[in-house]
């Protein structure tokens, strides 16, 4: 698993995408926005087991902890 793990730098496009995320934005979504402006700039979905914070930045999010088989 850990071969098959990629680290995304946080590049300039990611950071105009973070400073587009926090424009007019309470700071207690900085680290949510700065992951999600990485997953938006590569086309990402974020997995995360809490992705409230991402519900309203406009990025794809997925709890795996809430998803069942049937659904």
């Amino acid at each position: 698993m850990l071969d098959s793990c990629e680290v995304l730098a946080v590049d300039a496009a990611a950071f105009r995408e973070w400073a587009r995320l926090m424009h007019r934005q309470a700071d207690k979504l900085l680290q949510d926005a700065l992951i999600a402006a990485v997953a938006i700039v590569h086309r990402l979905t974020v997995a995360a087991r809490s992705t409230r914070g991402f519900d309203h930045l406009n990025v794809p999010a997925l709890n795996f902890f809430a998803w069942s088989a049937a659904t």
